[in-house]
């Protein structure tokens, strides 16, 4: 056998190679010329090259010769051959030359150690996994991380000396693997499964239209995607489309959510999709893509914040105009002012999309959903004024439970440019109609018992500031007894309350709510008559200070807290005791602190110290 590297001219005439290996039935043409290379002795295929056409032999038809290989055999390689070799390519139906790696390959290690040579289908660029084994392929040394040249004849070690098949493999997830299976076997067969039936030409075009959405602006250029031969760049291209064909159209309809949301609000369709639109309708304007646009048209139905009118030309005329209205529509068909539309949608209570030009001007749409919207908040509105009319409640008092957060207005004034009050009718039938129940299942004692109008307690009662709307809370949570009797009818204003229950309920949230009081607001939590806590103010045990505005005196809810813990009625000990306030104080033998007697008070007071020692005196001595 002649040595390595010569050519071998004594085999019957004819010019043949010394060693030539026979082709894989789906081998790449690149690889199989590198593995010749190897075989020979030449460290690249280009080497062969040139000792081929030294030989005058750089003919396709020569080379077959020189392998000695059957025309059958010459077919089994896939792929484009090197560019200095100017032979004609052997490619895929439907793919060309730049849908092709030329200068680096991938493997599947596990692949690459049952059979050492380079399959046909790696060398396509939007191949990413091995179907056979279902992992990812790799195209990177697992030692050094070098991108693996496919002009080098050994396709088994990297430069450093490492082992290709020894890289670690990743398993693919299998919506990935599906939709890989389909690309694949369209180069074969036409598609049957749960993906789109396209042709190899026609999974490419969609693949690179859809994979420049990678780059940052979402919106790509077209042309070719740049670093597709890095196998990380591929994969995400393929995790795009997998995604969003895998759940479609939901897949999809994520995909122009999130161009939609990093546009520029606009109503431009082409200036928000960017070039996507013109690719759905010109670029992917095929039969196979009709999918595609139904999809898109139908997101613009649901989603788009624009108008889609006779401009839009590419759509089809069915779907123009359904899904969005004007604003001044939409005011002709709730019956409102486009101003009142305006305020209630900055208020957020109307949904709409609001687009400012460069000239100043505003530009409204609303969805369908809006206009009906529009038309119950018109019905159910109401002023302050009828507002007022409708609880039979001063204005005032009304604006005192908006501020207590019991009434929600829907529009105040000095707020988005509304000079008026908006509330809602339902939300105050709504209020009243809870104090309603709530006193019809609290019924009074007695029916002899007095009752009062909420309207008179307003008038006469001179409830402190949060009083009153804490009132109305109290009523709807049933914390205060009401009045059931003919309760249907009856506006808010002129509901009655017996007045024990409100005296009770009155005495308990001022004592917990109110810091600085009157003298007449301290008798009534003290459970007193005014005369007796004047009495009190006067003799020192109830300390009082003076307002410095009005001069007016206010007793501290810490001076309240100080008499109770240090002073008790006689009347109230007498009461547990069943006795006099006279023989009462005959049997416990205390000295008042305040009473007829002691200070010309009305009612006798006595020190709580000194009624506990008298009672353990008391108790010890029963004992005895």
């Amino acid at each position: 056998m002649p040595p390595l590297g010569t050519i071998d001219n004594t085999r019957g005439g004819r010019t043949t190679l010394p060693i030539r290996p026979r082709p894989y039935a789906d081998e790449s043409a690149h690889g199989f010329l590198a593995r010749v290379a190897f075989a020979n002795g030449y460290e690249t295929p280009r080497q062969l090259w040139k000792a081929l056409c030294n030989e005058g032999m750089h003919t396709q038809i020569a080379l077959q010769a020189a392998l000695q290989l059957s025309q059958n055999e010459y077919t089994r390689l896939w792929g484009p051959y090197p560019r200095y070799w100017c032979f004609q390519d052997n490619l895929c139906p439907g793919l060309c030359k730049a849908d092709y790696l030329h200068d680096v390959f991938r493997w599947c290690p596990q692949c690459l150690s049952l059979a050492p040579y380079l399959r046909s289908v790696w060398a396509i660029k939007f191949c990413v996994v091995c179907l056979d084994h279902g992992t990812y392929l790799t195209d990177t040394c697992p030692s050094c991380h070098c991108t693996q040249k496919i002009e080098r004849s050994n396709r088994l070690r990297c430069a450093c000396g490492q082992s290709l098949t020894a890289s670690k493999t990743e398993t693919a997830p299998s919506e990935l693997l599906k939709f890989q299976q389909a690309f694949i076997t369209s180069l074969n067969m036409p598609n049957t499964g749960m993906f789109p039936q396209l042709s190899p030409n026609q999974w490419i075009r969609f693949l690179q239209h859809f994979s420049t959405l990678l780059e940052p602006d979402r919106k790509g250029k077209t042309g070719q995607i740049a670093g597709l031969q890095h196998l990380s760049t591929a994969i995400s291209a393929i995790q795009l489309a997998t995604q969003m064909l895998a759940n479609w159209p939901s897949g999809f309809h994520a995909l122009l959510t999130k161009i939609q949301a990093h546009s520029d609000i606009s109503f431009s369709i082409s200036r928000t999709f960017g070039n996507l639109y013109r690719w759905l309708y010109d670029d992917l304007s095929d039969q196979a893509f009709s999918f595609l646009r139904e999809a898109f048209e139908t997101y613009l139905q649901e989603h788009w914040w624009g108008l889609v009118c006779q401009r839009n030309m590419r759509i089809k005329p069915n779907q123009r105009g359904a899904q969005r209205t004007t604003l001044r529509e939409a005011a002709t068909s709730a019956g409102v002012s486009p101003t009142r539309i305006k305020q209630l949608h900055l208020n957020g209570l109307v949904e709409a999309t609001s687009i400012a030009h460069s000239n100043g001007r505003h530009s409204w749409t609303l969805p369908p959903s809006a206009v009906e919207r529009l038309a119950s908040l018109a019905s159910d509105g109401i002023s302050l004024k009828s507002a007022s009319q409708h609880l039979a409640l001063p204005r005032h008092r009304i604006r005192e439970l908006i501020e207590a957060g019991l009434i929600h207005p829907r529009l105040c004034p000095n707020s988005h440019g509304s000079s008026a009050w908006l509330l809602s009718r339902e939300e105050l039938d709504q209020l009243g109609c809870s104090v309603r129940l709530n006193a019809a299942a609290a019924l009074p004692r007695n029916e002899g018992e007095d009752t009062v109008s909420i309207v008179q307690i307003l008038r006469g009662w001179r409830l402190a500031v949060g009083a009153f709307p804490a009132l109305i809370a109290a009523l709807s949570a049933n914390q205060v007894e009401g009045v059931g009797a003919k309760p249907q009818g009856i506006p808010l204003g002129a509901m009655r309350i017996p007045v024990r229950g409100l005296r009770a309920w009155l005495r308990q949230w001022e004592q917990s709510h109110m810091q600085d009081m009157s003298i007449a607001t301290a008798a009534r939590i003290l459970g007193i008559k005014e005369q007796v806590a004047y009495e009190l103010v006067r003799s020192g045990l109830l300390h009082e200070h003076r307002m410095p505005s009005s001069h007016s005196r206010r007793i501290a809810k810490a001076s309240i807290e100080h008499f109770q813990n240090t002073y008790v009625s006689a009347v109230e000990i007498g009461k547990k005791m069943h006795m006099s306030t006279k023989l009462l104080i005959e049997h416990l033998n205390v000295q008042p602190v305040a009473g007829p007697h002691v200070n010309g008070c009305r009612q006798y007071f006595l020190n709580r110290e000194d009624v506990k020692n008298t009672m353990k005196s008391i108790d010890q001595c029963n004992y005895q």
